[in-house]
């Protein structure tokens, strides 16, 4: 974990045998400065259960320079899963993903947040090939966001929307954001399986400032007006053919 200091442990076990699925017990962790899968922290603290093969870190509080995560999370060894609940987090995505599964960064890797958004969790994310994982997470970022789409970094002036994440598949619900000096809705359905990269999605627009939409895609400065409309399409990754 490359800890920098040691922690302030307070635990009280008890159990049958050395296994630790019989092992029950209750106490609090505290760590000062610290990394955990090379992401450092300035703190961290939580209040500890052991028990029915699971550790439950309730009410946990780690802090970052750019702001901390809250909530309570198990981790069920004995099942192979993390279970979150009432998570709440102001870091940084790229760094915060980290300590989940550094596998999912390639998840949130296109989406580049000029500040931490607010982001809220709830679920179970399972490990060693489970296919039970199901995360549901609201993302609200009223600071800038700019998405890498067919090429061209699209800046949202805000963006809010609710995801689903399962084992292959992310759902994106209730998107809501300024864009261009207007407005724009929509939702998504992307796969996450290996080698695939289909998806399907629509868009709603309001109030968007052509010019700046033609001038971003295809470098034509001189149309005029606002745009309304709505797209619904599929496609497969970054390439435009597949639309």
């Amino acid at each position: 974990a490359g800890w920098t200091c040691a922690a302030n442990l307070r635990l009280a076990i008890r159990g049958t045998s050395r296994d630790p699925a019989t092992w029950k017990g209750d106490g609090r962790v505290e760590f000062e400065r610290g990394r955990f899968r090379t992401v450092a922290f300035n703190s961290a603290s939580a209040d500890v259960h052991l028990g029915d093969g699971a550790v439950t870190y309730q009410n946990f509080r780690v802090t970052r320079d750019e702001g901390a995560i809250t909530g309570t999370f198990i981790y069920d060894f004995a099942h192979h899963e993390t279970r979150l609940s009432n998570v709440r987090s102001t870091v940084r995505p790229t760094e915060g993903i980290y300590w989940v599964d550094p596998t999912l960064l390639k998840v949130i890797t296109p989406y580049k947040f000029s500040a931490p958004p607010v982001i809220t969790a709830n679920g179970v994310y399972q490990f060693r090939g489970g296919t039970q994982t199901h995360l549901d997470i609201t993302v609200d970022s009223p600071a800038k966001m700019e998405y890498d789409f067919l090429g061209k970094m699209l800046g949202f002036d805000r963006i809010a929307a609710k995801l689903i994440l399962t084992r292959d598949r992310l759902q994106i619900a209730d998107l809501n954001g300024l864009i261009f000096s207007g407005r724009i809705r929509g939702h998504a359905d992307i796969s996450l399986a290996k080698n695939d990269g289909r998806y399907h999605a629509f868009l709603a627009t309001e109030g968007v400032d052509f010019p700046r939409l033609t001038n971003l895609y295809f470098n034509y400065k001189t149309a005029q007006g606002s745009m309304n409309g709505q797209y619904e399409w599929d496609g497969k990754g970054s390439d435009a053919r597949t639309m």
